[in-house]
């Protein structure tokens, strides 16, 4: 009896023991398995992360470049057709009635007349000299041949100034800026440099083409004018010969 008890408790525990056992392997192959799930869980919120990431950098560097691109368009649109300003030109019609105004010739001025009173066959009325700067001058009246542009034939300028007669230019391509395109500007040209002295001899309009816009962008003995061969402003000696008559 005492065998056949201590038999029977010893089957028990093996039992036990084996039920133990495989419960503990259950779990642990529940825990690898949970293991591996949230592994995999990870490495697919990652790849999600970094594909997220990967998506904002493009978008970036996208943005960046169609920023730069646009930035790029408009500088160079904005410099399309730009010509720089030159100190003198044409906005609008100058009225030009009595306008000239030199000073007075002195006591010992010799010539067709002696002052301003001696001038009265037209209109404003100037005694001035001819050969200004020079070691010798004659003087002689000068009087305004126009007011405004439409006193001159077409497409001409009435111009006239301090020290110079209003007289009509034929000479030119343009009356005012608005005749050159949009931005353009319409500036008076000298003629050649006689004495120290130079003359307008018409108003032209200013390109692209332009060696320069004023005489400053022009060397010592140069000044800038339009030259009717070449057909855009250029720098051009001065010329310092004068032949009067």
């Amino acid at each position: 009896m005492e065998m056949k008890t201590a038999k029977w408790v010893l089957v028990h525990v093996m039992m036990g023991l084996w039920v133990g056992f495989g419960a503990g392997c259950h779990r642990v192959s529940d825990v690898a398995e949970d293991t591996d799930i949230g592994a995999t869980d990870a490495a697919s919120d990652s790849d999600s992360d970094s594909d997220s990431d990967s998506d904002s950098d493009t978008d970036s560097d996208s943005d960046t470049d169609s920023d730069t691109d646009a930035d790029s368009d408009t500088d160079s649109d904005g410099d399309v057709g730009r010509i720089d300003e030159p100190a003198v030109h044409r906005p609008k019609e100058k009225v030009c009635f009595d306008v000239h105004d030199p000073p007075a010739p002195p006591l010992t001025a010799e010539g067709d007349c002696r002052s301003h009173e001696d001038c009265m066959e037209g209109r404003n009325g100037k005694c001035v000299a001819v050969g200004y700067g020079m070691m010798y001058e004659w003087y002689y009246c000068t009087y305004d041949e126009c007011g405004r542009d439409g006193d001159c034939g077409d497409n001409s300028v009435c111009h006239c100034g301090e020290f110079e007669a209003a007289r009509c230019m034929s000479t030119g391509n343009c009356q005012v800026d608005a005749d050159c395109g949009e931005r353009g500007y319409c500036s008076p040209s000298m003629g050649n440099n006689c004495g120290g002295v130079m003359s307008v001899t018409g108003y032209f309009c200013h390109s692209q083409q332009d060696e320069c816009a004023d005489d400053k962008d022009c060397d010592a003995g140069e000044y800038c004018a339009f030259s009717e061969y070449d057909n855009f402003w250029k720098c051009e000696p001065v010329f310092n010969g004068c032949i009067i008559g």
